[in-house]
């Protein structure tokens, strides 16, 4: 659309005209809404124009500059009709809009459009909470130094069966493929790539970090109200293939969650005049924050990575123990010799465990002493692995 700003007014109000009591009809109530601070943080504006730089973001030629332009132009969209491919309806691209403008007016004449994707993937009454994931500082990319942070929707199933399938949001610069380190580094700082956000389960994060990278991950469940956590889910939604410049330094993963969280609890939590944003600092924020009277994180969970579990496994054995180990690992044919077989069957399986861990950890499970390992392990009688990871200082505390 090319509507001037009064052509704008003009065509709200004539196509307004049916429920003309339901909307505020002077135009300084809607410049008051466009001006608030829920309504430009939904657009991501930043000063006098948005961060977002997708068009397909705005409904309103003019909309990455002018909120009250964008604000009349998704009034007209949402009272639109649907056709035959709901999902590409105002209402079903821009859920969070819809559901704050629901707020502040009375649109009970607007139809409500079923969106099946959007349902697909907000579940609904199948969502319990939102967490906060923090993957641990990874010295093989230099984006993820100081850690990155991404969202997680956790599913009521996931309570009793795993977290692994749960949706995650995350955000990442989008870099070319086989681009050499400096140039990367150098685009990283000046913004030379952009930022997306994008959508995946669980386990595709917990693997390439906690297994590939070996980074260890700490999950903060969020308090929030079912209002809230709606919220947060659907501006998610709506931000999904939306890109920005990226900045290594301040406009990163931890900026981008935190405007999403920002979103849900209606209060500043990025960082405002400093020229970075730390996903640790970021934890260690919300961790002082409440939520009305309760705080913001209610819970924490640590996620060892391969790494962590095969040294912490280690420190556990004993000292023979450990030379066993040593010795499964460098002398093919270990675990036939008397120096094993003579262990009592708890001493055996703390030994070929471990084993196992290491194998994995370096990523050499195809060696045949880790498939001996796995034999003889399945061989043992039945037992439980009373191995439990200790838990390291928290890093909303360190």
């Amino acid at each position: 659309m090319s509507f001037s700003r009064a052509a704008l007014f003009a065509a709200l109000f004539i196509s307004m005209s049916a429920f003309a009591s339901t909307v505020p009809q002077a135009p300084s109530t809607l410049e008051e809404l466009a001006k608030s601070w829920t309504w430009r943080a939904l657009l991501h504006y930043s000063g006098e124009k948005s961060d977002v730089i997708s068009p397909e973001f705005f409904l309103s030629d003019q909309g990455a500059t002018d909120a009250l332009s964008e604000l009349i132009v998704d009034l007209e969209a949402f009272a639109a009709p649907a056709d035959q491919q709901p999902d590409n309806h105002a209402q079903c691209q821009f859920p969070a809009r819809f559901r704050w403008l629901q707020s502040q007016l009375d649109l009970t004449h607007i139809k409500q459009i079923a969106c099946p994707a959007y349902a697909m993937f907000s579940q609904h009454e199948q969502s319990r909470s939102v967490s906060i994931i923090l993957a641990t500082g990874y010295l093989g990319n230099p984006a993820s130094y100081y850690g990155h942070l991404l969202l997680k929707v956790n599913s009521k199933e996931s309570q009793v069966t795993s977290s692994l399938l749960d949706q995650t949001i995350n955000y990442g610069a989008i870099v070319p493929k086989n681009v050499d380190p400096a140039s990367y580094m150098i685009n990283g700082v000046i913004g030379g790539y952009d930022g997306g956000f994008s959508s995946t389960q669980y386990y595709v994060h917990n693997h390439n970090y906690g297994e590939n990278e070996q980074r260890d991950l700490w999950e903060f469940e969020l308090d929030l109200d079912e209002s809230q956590k709606m919220m947060l889910i659907s501006h998610s939604w709506e931000m999904l293939g939306k890109r920005h410049k990226y900045f290594f330094f301040k406009k990163n993963c931890a900026y981008r969650m935190a405007e999403l969280i920002e979103i849900a609890i209606s209060k500043d939590i990025v960082p405002v005049g400093n020229a970075y944003t730390i996903p640790q600092a970021l934890i260690q924020k919300l961790s002082a924050m409440k939520n009305g009277e309760a705080p913001l994180i209610k819970s924490a969970h640590y996620r060892p990575s391969r790494q962590s579990r095969f040294y912490q496994r280690f420190q556990d054995l004993s000292k023979s123990e450990q030379n066993n180990l040593k010795k499964a690992i460098h002398q093919i044919g270990f675990f036939n010799t008397s120096s094993f077989t003579s262990l009592a069957h708890s001493e055996r399986r703390q030994v070929l465990l471990t084993v196992i861990d290491y194998y994995q950890y370096t990523q050499k499970t195809d060696s045949p002493q880790y498939k001996n390992a796995l034999q003889q392990l399945l061989a043992l009688p039945p037992a439980k692995d009373d191995f439990a990871a200790i838990i390291p200082t928290s890093p909303s505390q360190a």
